[in-house]
């Protein structure tokens, strides 16, 4: 009996293991999409604080969105061979850095940039966070 109870305890720990790391992951994907709708509707404060136009503004948008797609692959393939938690880590903080850098920079050109670094750290959590899903899905076809 007492086994019994060591081994449904061990269970239940393990569902609530991989529950977090699931919470975890999820809760980085929906950062670095929402990111660009945050954004977006502060275009007009953004343009004022930076004294640029609108349409200026909203080139925050496309430079972070561009660089998460154009460097998704990229970074999958030079990242292939580390660890995913290491890729996950890393990427959440160059995403962070980049959203705190554009928060604090004083210039338009910087405030760009910073928006492209964040949209590297995103390229590095999504593909990351979609790793584990993909080797269910194999593992799932083989049946």
């Amino acid at each position: 009996m007492v086994h019994k109870r060591a081994e449904d305890l061990a269970a239940a720990l393990s569902v609530a293991i991989v529950s977090f790391r699931l919470l975890v992951l999820a809760l980085g994907t929906f950062a670095v999409g929402t990111d660009s709708y945050v954004v977006a509707g502060i275009l007009s404060p953004v343009a004022q604080s930076f004294d640029v136009s609108v349409a200026a503004a909203g080139q925050f948008v496309t430079v972070y969105s561009f660089a998460y797609a154009i460097l998704s692959p990229v970074m999958a393939t030079l990242t292939a061979n580390w660890p995913r938690r290491r890729v996950f880590l890393a990427g959440l903080a160059v995403f962070i850095a980049g959203n705190i850098l554009t928060a604090t920079t004083s210039t338009f050109e910087l405030a760009l940039l910073s928006r492209a670094v964040a949209g590297l750290g995103g390229a590095m959590i999504v593909p990351t966070a979609g790793a584990p899903d993909a080797g269910r899905t194999v593992a799932y076809a083989r049946t």
